[in-house]
């Protein structure tokens, strides 16, 4: 496979181990100006396992689950919002696109998954949900004007964050309370 060094590499993502390999997501421009999936046994020998797939995808962020690797993302060339996904960390497949929607964050309870994502013409937020990672609904899209950008679950709460400073919460996963508006700085991520 094609080898690569990310020390000067720009838009890194997060380096994540799953079952024998780290796997490595880069945005866009990297090496051939192409989002990727890399893997490495070693970190020091790196191959390409999925390039521009599915059509310029762009790596936001990533789940590790007890079976599988899921990548949330995007892009604005193409205008489709994609789920990917792996079992093995070598083999990359699509689980869920929608048009004119980039998807930013990913977390589970481990009954249900929840994802973040942003209208790419609007900037308006959205919070969708699913119990298979295929079928997807929107619970919450009336985070206006606003990127809706992280969320994670942790001591029975989901946490959603956004760009305008505000947060998000939800004990179910399906009804959301805007916990804090306009905190003066700009949320990107959340963890617990």
């Amino acid at each position: 496979g094609e080898a690569a060094y990310f020390g000067m590499q720009s838009g890194l993502q997060r380096v994540t181990y799953f079952n024998g390999y780290f796997i490595h997501a880069l945005q866009a421009p990297n090496i051939a100006n192409n989002p990727a999936i890399y893997t490495s046994t070693d970190l020091i020998n790196w191959t390409l396992r999925a390039s521009n797939s599915p059509n310029e995808f762009n790596p936001l962020d990533t789940l590790v689950t007890g079976s599988a690797v899921i990548q949330v993302g995007g892009s604005n060339t193409s205008g489709y919002g994609n789920v990917i996904f792996t079992t093995d960390g070598v083999n990359w497949s699509s689980l869920y696109r929608l048009f004119l929607w980039a998807f930013v964050g990913i977390t589970t309870d481990g009954t249900q998954y929840l994802m973040t994502g942003q209208n790419i013409n609007t900037n308006d937020g959205i919070i969708m949900r699913s119990t298979d990672l295929v079928n997807w609904s929107i619970v919450a899209n009336t985070i206006s004007g606003t990127f809706c950008r992280g969320v994670a679950y942790g001591n029975g709460i989901f946490v959603a964050s956004s760009t305008n400073g505000s947060v998000y919460i939800s004990n179910n996963g399906t009804t959301w309370t805007n916990f804090a508006t306009n905190v003066g700085i700009s949320f990107y991520k959340v963890y617990y």
